[in-house]
This record gives structure tokens, C-alpha cells and sequence, in this order.
């Protein structure tokens, strides 16, 4: 269960610490081996080099990395409420014309931070 990092205004403007509603959400860690997609072989000039590698999530291989991510605070809540969204916007079938949202999350620096 996560807490909002910060406090929501009441409708009569004080602020509210009441935490969220609990949802539980449970999966099985996938063991399926990685896809690794092979560069043209006429556009590469290293051969060994993967293009892309696909992992199935979640995956067992993955499990332990989320809790080691350093991450300035309320970062993490704030990527979970994003991809939340997105997930809610795509089981809604929301009108990517309607209303503009990035579908992809991109975390980008050198491990574990």
C-alpha cells in the first residue's frame, strides 16, 4: 500500500491525511526468456549487437529492482500514479485525439539510480 507523498485539499480547502483506497492486485512473475531482435544485417556494423530485447512483466529476473531504484522523493509514487493513469486511460478506451498522454515511461540514468 503506498501514501500520497502529499496531503489533498478538503472541498471546504483544509488539507485531509486520509490515506487512499486499498486495491489489491495480484500476478505471477513471468520466467519466459528475453527476445532478442537482431539488427539488419546489412545496415550493422557490429553483428553481435542486440537492436532490442523484450522482457515479459513482470519478470522474475526484475523482481528486486523497483525497492533499489534510488530516486528523489515522491518520484516513485508519482510514476506509479502515471502509469496508473495510462492503464486507466487504455482500459477506457480513451481517444488518444481526445485527450494527448505519452503511453510510454522511459527511465533513464546509470544503475540504480
Amino acid at each position: 500500500v503506498m501514501w500520497k507523498c502529499l496531503l489533498e485539499d478538503d472541498d471546504d480547502g483544509e488539507q485531509s491525511s486520509t490515506p487512499p483506497q486499498l486495491h489489491i492486485h495480484t500476478f505471477v512473475l513471468s520466467t519466459e526468456p528475453t527476445e532478442i531482435e537482431e539488427p539488419d544485417s546489412e545496415s550493422s556494423e557490429n553483428p553481435t549487437l542486440a537492436a532490442s530485447e523484450t522482457t515479459p512483466l513482470p519478470h522474475r529476473s526484475l523482481h528486486q529492482s523497483w525497492p533499489n531504484l534510488i530516486m528523489p522523493p515522491c518520484t516513485k509514487s508519482h510514476l506509479l500514479s502515471y502509469a496508473s493513469s495510462t492503464l486507466l486511460f487504455s482500459d477506457a478506451r480513451v481517444n488518444p485525439h481526445v485527450i494527448n498522454f505519452n503511453r510510454l515511461l522511459l527511465l533513464h540514468g546509470p544503475a540504480g539510480t
